[in-house]
């Protein structure tokens, strides 16, 4: 309802405001209160994830009619990776360079079997902690045969596939594998870490107290 909007929001601004005769535009952010949205989801049964994951590195890999290629100036997929714009979320991902250090450091034939060793030493030189080897397949009528697997000290987990299509621009099958790859990835993640209210569980913590102003304020919070 709109009361129970209004509780959760702590406020609004507006910016580039535009007006005419006939309409009025602008660009509107909410802040939202993450307590009162934490109770509000968990008081209604609505499972949720907010944990956010470390960095992944994305290991884009365009595997053609040419054989699969990643740092080869060909790899039109990872063209797309450095264009897309994407929104911050759960699940921030890094693109590599390219560069020099890129090509000695993981070859295509590691990056499409999975090579876990090789794959956590170039997660670690762009401060990630794990990598998604993401797997773009152009496919007759524009489409991209999408798959992506997160590999990583976080586990490694089973290939997620999908086909995405696209249209109009070059490129655009591919602008949109990006985005989906994110959401996949996004996706994976939220499954992984869902918090549901009416689930019971134990966890046992050591806290020092070293007065009794100290262990009211714990009694407090608890």
């Amino acid at each position: 309802s709109d009361n129970e909007l209004a509780n959760l929001t702590l406020g609004f601004e507006v910016a580039d405001e535009r007006s005419s005769a006939v309409r009025y535009v602008a660009n509107m952010t909410f802040a939202f209160d993450p307590g009162r949205v934490r109770n509000f989801l968990m008081q209604t049964g609505v499972p949720f994830a907010e944990t956010r994951s470390l960095p992944v590195l994305i290991i884009p890999v365009l595997d053609g009619s040419n054989g699969p290629l990643l740092w080869e100036e060909g790899n039109a997929f990872r063209t797309a990776w450095s264009r897309v714009s994407i929104d911050p979320g759960l699940v921030p991902v890094v693109v590599p360079y390219a560069d020099i250090a890129d090509v000695r450091e993981l070859t295509t034939t590691q990056a499409m079997s999975g090579d876990e060793a090789a794959l956590a030493s170039i997660a670690e030189r762009y401060g990630a902690r794990d990598a998604a080897v993401v797997v773009a397949e152009p496919r007759s009528g524009g489409s991209v045969g999408l798959s992506v697997r997160r590999i990583g000290p976080s586990g490694s987990g089973s290939t997620m596939t999908e086909t995405v299509s696209g249209s109009g621009a070059d490129g655009a099958a591919y602008d949109a594998a990006v985005r989906r790859a994110v959401a996949m990835l996004e996706d994976r993640w939220k499954s992984d870490n869902l918090i549901q209210g009416g689930l019971e569980s134990r966890v046992t913590v050591t806290v020092p107290i070293d007065s009794m102003r100290r262990w009211l304020a714990i009694r407090e919070a608890l």
